[in-house]
């Protein structure tokens, strides 16, 4: 591990040297060589488009809750179910792995503390209980790379987790992190070990190995040095010449004493200072300096294309526009494909599937029928409103093209607009027009008072009909006879 972490700061070191080591460029355009967690930490804290790289995917990923399942059979609650449904209750687990995830991309990886009752600093560096009770669970903390340290790792050749952590050092056990009077006031605990048995490694882009992933920041923070330098030079040059200056020229036909060009000097300064609005001089000619106001927006959609580029990240979504633009539809699209591939190739295995198995192993959850469970995530709607009825305007006109049909109405409005069948609809309309008649009819019948009454009744029956119709025709509902 230390041989690794020694080849990694050598191969970082030598970043950005060219003809033989003979030019510099990290260093010529103040490219920092080796990067820590603290840097990836402080540069998302204060960086806005850095925190929007770093939460983007993990956001969408555990954006609304997935689900264990046990049994394809809906209405059958399994034990597996609905103990998970509880933990995930009490624990808010779903939110818990996505913080781990976030905290995973400012580092090379993160781990999530699963906490047991009755464990003192001591015993979290011996292994789980072989059981205990699911009420036993009683926390999850995560931690990042900067609060963790891999102190000790597996090296029997003939051990399933052979290279990988053994035993953890965890720093900031029950302390908030934070630069609050509070936070800074509270004392550090001191290092915890910790057994790998009741933590949930997690590293997104792993690739050497299974314990060190690829920070989220790391291949874009050159460019987001670029982008601080462009915004931030360009609000210098903003600020510096926003105020273009004056030149004061004196008069040479006048005479001119020390005293004469000390109050010129004096006025000047105070309007300068604005201590004053006007200046009250003869012989004296004030011209303004021109100059030109910077503009950076080239240059900043220039770095934000690379910086989509390295992240994969669509550019209208980094910058949180995509919504209402037609244009971006392709972008959505392909950014929905991966959280979708995300979901089921990290997610999943990584974070969801270990904390499930840890449980089940040491039975403080029920085993999953056959030994098997699915993970499943909510739908992504990859369209918006407008997109739909794009899609839909679209399709109806492919059966005119062809000469036959091809698609029918209802595949349009069940597959594409997410609408009930047509003859849904129409059954409820003309359910409801046979109710109206026979309504007229016994009005008819009745005596006058007793008919202006029911009349007025009949508008807010036949106002609430209309109002039933319209939510069919638009987001569907139970068919109601009447």
């Amino acid at each position: 591990m230390a041989s690794a972490l020694v080849s990694r700061f050598d191969l970082a070191s030598r970043a950005g040297k060219t003809f033989g080591g003979n030019r510099d460029i990290y260093g010529a355009l103040g490219y920092k060589n080796i990067l820590t967690p603290e840097d990836y930490r402080f540069r998302y804290e204060r960086d806005g488009v850095a925190t929007r790289i770093v939460e983007t995917f993990p956001k969408s990923t555990w954006r609304s809750n997935g689900v264990i399942v046990d049994d394809q059979d809906p209405e059958n609650e399994t034990p597996l179910e609905e103990a998970w449904r509880q933990l995930d209750k009490r624990l808010q687990l779903w939110p818990a792995f996505g913080r781990v995830d976030i905290l995973a991309g400012l580092g090379e990886y993160a781990v999530l503390l699963i906490g047991v009752r009755g464990a003192t600093g001591s015993s979290l560096e011996e292994p789980l209980p072989d059981t205990f009770a699911l009420e036993d669970v009683i926390y999850t903390a995560a931690f990042g790379q900067e609060d963790v340290e891999i102190t000790k790792l597996i090296t029997e050749p003939s051990d399933e987790r052979f290279g990988q952590p053994e035993i953890y050092s965890l720093d900031r056990v029950g302390v908030p992190r934070g630069t609050t009077a509070l936070q800074t006031s509270l004392p550090r605990a001191s290092e915890t070990k910790v057994h790998w048995s009741r933590i949930i490694h997690v590293a997104d882009g792993l690739l050497d190995d299974k314990i060190t992933g690829k920070p989220r920041l790391k291949n874009v923070w050159n460019r987001l040095d670029d982008l601080d330098k462009i915004a931030g030079g360009g609000s210098e040059a903003f600020w510096l010449r926003a105020h273009q200056g004056y030149v004061a020229k004196l008069d040479n036909d006048l005479e001119w004493d020390d005293g004469d060009i000390k109050d010129v000097q004096e006025q000047v300064e105070e309007f300068a200072h604005q201590l004053r609005r006007t200046i009250g001089q003869r012989g004296v000619d004030f011209t303004v300096l021109g100059s030109d106001v910077a503009e950076i927006g080239g240059n900043v959609d220039a770095i934000l294309r690379l910086i989509s580029a390295s992240t994969g990240i669509p550019v209208r979504i980094l910058t949180g526009s995509e919504r209402g633009e037609l244009a971006s539809s392709q972008d959505k699209t392909n950014f929905d494909d991966r959280v979708s591939d995300r979901r089921t190739q990290f997610a999943e295995p990584v974070v969801v599937r270990p904390f499930v198995d840890r449980l089940i192993k040491h039975e403080a959850l029920p085993a999953a029928t056959d030994d098997e469970y699915a993970v499943r995530w909510p739908e992504i709607d990859a369209l918006d409103e407008s997109e739909k009825a794009s899609v839909a305007v679209k399709l109806s006109t492919v059966n005119k093209q062809a000469g036959e049909t091809i698609i029918t109405r209802d595949e349009i409005r069940t597959g594409v607009l997410g609408l009930p069948p047509s003859a849904e609809v129409d059954e409820l309309v003309e359910a409801d027009a046979e109710a109206a008649a026979r309504t007229e009819a016994m009005i008819d019948q009745m005596a006058p008072g007793e008919a202006d009454a029911a009349a007025e009744d009949e508008e807010l029956i036949a106002a609430s009909r209309l109002a039933r119709v319209v939510q069919i025709a638009t987001h569907g509902g139970s068919k109601k006879k009447g």
